[in-house]
């Protein structure tokens, strides 16, 4: 699973549009710090020779441009930030939450994974990296969230903490404790020391520690009651912990490691990245993969191999889906078109009631459609044409049928149609998408030469899909044209107009 997720948007970025020559709620997730360490300002030792975090001149390197891709494979300028304040562009990206709109998440993950000139304010405190890391967590994405921390070497305090919590969800905590007994003074937390100490085997000393952090009030009584079980698992009684006020990454790991892991339903979708590999059942597995790929932070192909893996022991719910992906997995393999005809209206439904209908197209499309047109799945064979990436080359010799579709055609084709958009939103799309001009703030900012916080302020606009104002996306989708983002702009407009159910 490590670096899987980060060859996929490798590979996203490798056919990403070139960009044009015109102008122009972050989840409370850290380990908890003592007050101390936060203003402590004393230079960092050296890591020792063995250790496993690369020695960094942290003075010497801009954390704010730092990226896992260059600015011209991602086709966007390396002045995406330079113009705006910093600390405007972090606000926005701390606030920005989008739903049901792939191809626009898609778009921020460049955004947040470009290198890139820091903002012109910038006090090279790395703050906006910062906020970068923060939102990728948000957004499960911890193997792009670990590989950013890694280039600059996280041998700074602040950046210690983020890749340590993440290392505890990514399994490599071995890594992250070694790291930290090699420079005792990135410890988070009397905490993860003594979670280090038992993971080595110290278990005199860790409870040791323990005693001496409760003693000085270094630990409070709903820190150190999964400690204590961690620490001697022989002790933990029938009854189960009491669920903590602000659940960590190091809580729910001992919690984990004791037996008791939390309930999922309420934790953030980081904590979901702990499923993927099976160790909590398959349906915690296949749960996990329908929200991180949601989220964008896994690949469409990671969810449908888990569905594929073995038969389902059960039915409702999530087993239908697996049982429904399944046999139309075996019938693309048969070709047989009568029983692929036959369940697509059926799994075509239940994706996108489960908003994995553009996961599904990705994924399966280039299989469907090459069987050609099914008559008795006709309708779900044009959507699914249009979600697809090659939607163009998908839908160039489709028949149209109805008013509709013809304006989804023309629109995927690159030449909206006023004279077919019915609906305010289809006008919008259409006027924004053939050139025509839009007056706003999104354009001013363009032409300011402010790109990236042009883009932010798009997708703000495009976030809440079910409820926006038709002219609002008619603004922000102009927006991403006139920066030379046509093809992101195209996917997002059929999108919501495939997918969203208001339309």
């Amino acid at each position: 699973m490590r670096n899987s997720c980060i060859l996929a948007t490798i590979g996203m970025l490798a056919a990403w549009p070139a960009h044009s020559q015109q102008p122009l709620s972050a989840i409370e997730w850290l380990s908890a710090v003592e007050a101390a360490s936060e203003a402590d300002s004393t230079p960092v030792a050296a890591p020792a020779r063995n250790s496993p975090i690369e020695s960094t001149e942290l003075d010497a390197l801009r954390w704010d441009a730092v990226g896992l891709v260059s600015s011209e494979l991602a086709g966007l300028p390396k002045e995406l930030w330079k113009r705006s304040d910093g600390v405007e562009i972090e606000r926005r990206i701390a606030d920005l939450d989008i739903d049901s709109l792939p191809a626009a998440l898609e778009l921020l993950y460049i955004l947040l994974l470009t290198e890139s000139d820091p903002p012109e304010n910038s006090v090279s405190d790395g703050s906006l990296f910062l906020a970068r890391v923060d939102k990728l967590f948000e957004l499960g994405a911890l193997e792009h969230a670990e590989a950013l921390l890694e280039r600059v070497g996280p041998t700074k305090p602040e950046a210690f903490r983020k890749w340590f919590d993440i290392s505890l969800l990514t399994g490599y905590e071995n890594r992250a404790c070694a790291a930290m007994m090699s420079i005792p003074e990135l410890a988070p937390n009397f905490a993860a020391r003594i979670f280090c100490l038992v993971r080595d085997g110290q278990w005199s000393a860790a409870a040791v520690s323990l005693s001496a952090a409760r003693a000085i009030g270094a630990i409070s009584a709903s820190e150190a009651e999964p400690l204590k079980y961690f620490l001697y698992p022989e002790l933990i009684g029938d009854g189960p912990l009491p669920e903590p006020s602000a659940l960590t990454p190091l809580d729910f790991r001992m919690r984990e490691a004791i037996g008791q892991p939390p309930q999922r339903s309420s934790l953030p979708l980081a904590f979901d990245y702990r499923h993927l590999s099976g160790i909590l059942g398959w349906k915690a597995k296949i749960e996990a993969c329908e929200r991180l790929t949601r989220s964008g932070a896994i690949p469409p192909g990671t969810l449908f191999s888990a569905y594929l893996e073995r038969p389902p022991p059960a039915s409702g719910g999530v087993w239908d889906r697996v049982r429904s992906i399944q046999a139309l997995d075996l019938a693309l393999l048969s070709k047989n078109l009568d029983e692929v005809g036959g369940l697509l209206p059926g799994i075509s439904g239940s994706m996108k009631e489960s908003g994995l209908g553009v996961a599904f197209s990705r994924f399966f499309g280039p299989r469907i459609l090459r069987l050609g047109i099914i008559e008795n799945a006709r309708a779900e064979l044009f959507e699914i044409a249009l979600l697809s990436d090659e939607y163009a080359a998908a839908v160039q010799d489709f028949p149209a049928e109805s008013r509709r579709e013809m304006f989804l055609q023309s629109l995927a084709l690159g030449e909206p149609s006023l004279l077919l958009a019915h609906t305010p939103l289809e006008a919008a799309i259409a006027s924004a998408l053939s050139g025509r001009e839009f007056d706003g703030e999104f354009i001013d900012l363009l032409d300011q030469g402010k790109l990236g916080e042009a883009l932010l302020r798009s997708l703000e606009q495009l976030s809440n899909s079910r409820q926006a104002d038709p002219f609002d996306v008619g603004e922000a989708l102009a927006a991403l044209s006139k920066a030379g983002l046509d093809r992101v702009a195209t996917k997002i407009a059929l999108q919501m107009l495939v997918t969203i159910d208001r339309i």
